[in-house]
């Protein structure tokens, strides 16, 4: 059985998107803000993680600047976008 974590995130992809949020300043302030409006919003914290993530991937994906464009890296790019863990990385920004 392959081990598929990767520096106790889920796997490669989780970890670095959450890395990539957290170590730009401005991404950071960005999802500061994005999980102090869904906890304003929602009372139960699994629906704070889910509306989270669904917000989370929404704004990245958004911020592809090839998603419109059809190649063989935007297909591999979009591969790499749906291993993304994206209740996890709610979850970890929603705990602290």
């Amino acid at each position: 059985m392959k081990d598929n974590n990767y520096n106790g995130w889920k796997n490669y992809e989780t970890w670095l998107t959450a890395l990539w949020i957290d170590n730009d300043y401005g991404s950071y302030l960005t999802r500061c803000e994005m999980a102090e409006e869904i906890k304003q919003e929602y009372e139960l914290e699994d629906e704070q993680v889910y509306y989270l993530s669904l917000k989370l991937k929404e704004w990245i994906e958004e911020l592809n600047p090839i998603r419109e464009q059809a190649s063989l890296f935007t297909d591999l790019l979009n591969a790499a976008f749906m291993e993304v863990d994206w209740y996890e990385i709610a979850e970890n920004f929603l705990s602290e």
